[in-house]
């Protein structure tokens, strides 16, 4: 019997981490009858599609912001816009029994929303801040309580870790989604086929060059007249364009399909392609099998997961550098050689029987550390740099104010003045 407690989740994040965290909102969704969530506006479709959820808020997800400027003053101060602010005074309204906010890596838009919320029980899961200081963070997360107590490379699996221990929830079903138009297969006709690959083309972080997917997926083996079918969003049209001129046996559905849709043709297909984005963790409950090329920056932080799923990178020892690379470029991406990659799909697509869940197409041994799951007393260099560029621009900014204000003449101001130098310097009084 489910309990009676009404239950708040803040998940603001993107698709494919709504989507891989899925199973642990149905988790809850399975322990308490009253659950809403609050999430990204550009995740609606999915939000829809998750069952059991009672209310669903949405808001920007980098729209909400902390005032750095401010803040390097001691003055913790918010941005947010008036629509966004008046969704978050609707969640106000309600008392909720219990609040958990599921983000390893806590974005200052997740901080900035903890300070609406009232619960009888808040609990939140950073470990560590992104684009927001450590001093921050732990402003805005006063009167809630840690769960840090999982060791757990991946997203899902270390909520799923925190929530058994400190809530008693056992019941995580595996990831699935639920879209409302049980019509859309009918309307679809042009359904891939079995012999088909789907390719998707999406992703911010892991940007996969068009020389090198036309190179890729010219060397791929498709089997009894397969296609290639393309995905991927809006901002992906012109380089699909590009590789349909450059490949004929592409079917680009690039920008022209709904995510039920773009599920409906995953799972017609026997294998999907991608990188580690959101389109990818959609593919990897829909299609069959999926490959994802991975690269250092979150290196086995959201794949693989699941019994069809497998990666495919390029290993180094700077691995885990949450994306500030140290090169000019991010050598882990540009050393993904399309044919090493697609002598790797080839033998899976070709031996089905032979199954790995990682390749590794370095041909030298590596060791990474895993620094975003680090014992407490090790320094996160990630951290170090954020404060540094903040505190950076914090001084910029008192520049800026004191050679334009005309105040500054006045004595009092100008003693003001003074003492907001010696803070910004981190001087004593």
């Amino acid at each position: 019997m489910k309990k009676n407690k009404r239950v708040l989740i803040i998940k603001n994040d993107g698709i494919g981490d709504l989507i891989l965290a899925e199973g642990v909102i149905r988790g809850l969704t399975n322990t308490f009858k009253n659950v809403d969530l609050i999430t990204c506006a550009t995740n609606k479709e999915i939000a829809e599609a998750i069952p059991s959820l009672n209310n669903v808020f949405y808001v920007s997800r980098d729209g909400i912001k902390i005032n750095n400027f401010l803040s390097s003053f001691g003055w913790h101060r918010k941005i947010i816009s008036s629509e966004d602010r008046n969704t978050l005074k609707e969640v106000q309204s309600t008392q909720y029994d219990i609040a958990i906010v599921l983000r390893r890596f806590v974005r200052q838009s997740s901080l900035v929303i903890m300070t609406y919320i009232k619960a009888r029980e808040k609990y939140y899961c950073w470990q560590y801040p992104t684009n927001a200081t450590m001093t921050q963070a732990q402003w805005f997360s006063r009167g809630w309580v840690k769960l840090n107590d999982s060791e757990s490379l991946l997203e899902s699996s270390y909520y799923k870790d925190l929530l058994k221990k400190e809530l008693n929830i056992t019941n995580f079903p595996n990831s699935s989604l639920e879209f409302n138009d049980s019509d859309t297969s009918k309307k679809l006709n042009d359904l891939p086929c079995a012999s088909d690959i789907a390719v998707g083309l999406s992703g911010s972080s892991v940007k996969i060059g068009v020389d090198f997917w036309v190179n890729l997926l010219r060397s791929i083996e498709l089997k009894n007249g397969g296609k290639i079918y393309l995905f991927g969003g809006a901002d992906k049209v012109d380089e699909a364009r590009i590789i349909k001129l450059a490949l004929p046996m592409v079917v680009n559905k690039v920008g022209t399909l709904s995510l039920a849709d773009t599920a409906e043709y995953f799972k017609s297909t026997n294998l999907y392609i991608g990188n580690d984005t959101g389109i990818s963790h959609l593919a990897n409950i829909f299609s069959k099998r999926t490959i994802v090329f991975l690269g250092g920056g979150t290196f086995k932080r959201f794949f693989p997961w699941g019994e069809n799923n497998s990666v495919i990178y390029y290993g180094m020892e700077c691995f885990d550098c949450g994306w500030r690379c140290k090169f000019s470029a991010k050598e882990c991406i540009i050393a993904l050689d399309p044919k090493k990659v697609a002598a790797k799909i080839n033998n899976e697509v070709n031996n089905k029987n032979i199954i790995k869940k990682e390749y590794n197409i370095s041909e030298e041994s590596f060791n990474y550390n895993t620094a975003w799951q680090q014992k407490d007393g090790m320094e996160y260099d990630v951290l170090k740099e954020i404060n540094e560029r903040l505190i950076k621009e914090s001084r910029l900014y008192y520049k800026l104010f004191t050679e334009s204000c005309v105040f500054s003449i006045i004595p009092g101001f100008r003693y003001l003045l003074n003492k907001i130098k010696k803070l910004v310097k981190g001087e004593k009084n």
